[in-house]
């Protein structure tokens, strides 16, 4: 999905198995404004920038969003040149970064800032969010980063950045239902269920099934 001076809003749509010789293996922005709910960006590629989602000059919000498994040479979400991200309620996991030292989940660079509430950020590789330029802000509450704070990458020649490692946010193993077939619903006993922003779930989905049995 190509979106270019627009400001489209985008609602439970699957974008998932495409390969993109440049940037944005799912989607690329470009000076837009895009707004998008349930959505699902799984399994896409590139070797240029953001394998699930790249966006320039752009402002973007998801809300109840699944962000899984896409590859590229900066992992699943990137954002430039002074671009926003609004991430309410969402998961990102599993995406992975080509290079091994930047990318993961969500790359920051060029002034950009990212606001991340109620969300579940995991098993994104190498980083869970990298920062390779000066001047961006992270913003985080009541989410689930694997790390915690410290899964926020900050390169070492980059330090002038903003983190707000804002309230209730933890680091625990979600306790999804089955992820290995691709259920993230959560399990009753789930730290996610109920921890959330006014006491929502952290992620984009709800309880799926009984509690996780530890023994």
């Amino acid at each position: 999905i190509y979106i270019q001076n627009c400001n489209p809003l985008m609602e439970s749509v699957i974008i998932n198995d495409n390969n993109a010789s440049q940037e944005g293996g799912g989607i690329l922005s470009i000076n837009s404004s895009p707004i998008m709910h349930n959505m699902i960006i799984k399994n896409n590629t590139t070797n240029d920038y953001g394998g699930g989602a790249c966006f320039f000059s752009s402002s973007v919000e998801f809300h109840n969003s699944l962000i899984l498994n896409n590859e590229s040479a900066t992992g699943g979400i990137s954002l430039y040149d002074q671009s926003s991200l609004v991430m309410v309620s969402s998961n990102v996991l599993g995406n992975i970064s080509t290079q091994d030292d930047e990318g993961g989940g969500i790359h920051l660079y060029d002034d950009s800032d990212v606001n991340i509430v109620s969300t579940i950020i995991r098993n994104n590789l190498p980083f869970e969010i990298n920062i390779n330029d000066d001047n961006n802000s992270i913003s985080v509450d009541y989410s689930n980063v694997l790390g915690g704070e410290s899964g926020i990458h900050i390169n070492e020649n980059f330090q002038n950045q903003e983190i707000v490692w804002g309230t209730n946010n933890i680091d625990s193993n979600p306790l999804f239902c089955n992820p290995d077939s691709g259920d993230y619903t959560l399990a009753e006993n789930s730290p996610c269920v109920g921890t959330g922003e006014n006491g929502a779930n952290m992620g984009a989905l709800d309880v799926g099934c009984g509690p996780y049995n530890f023994s």
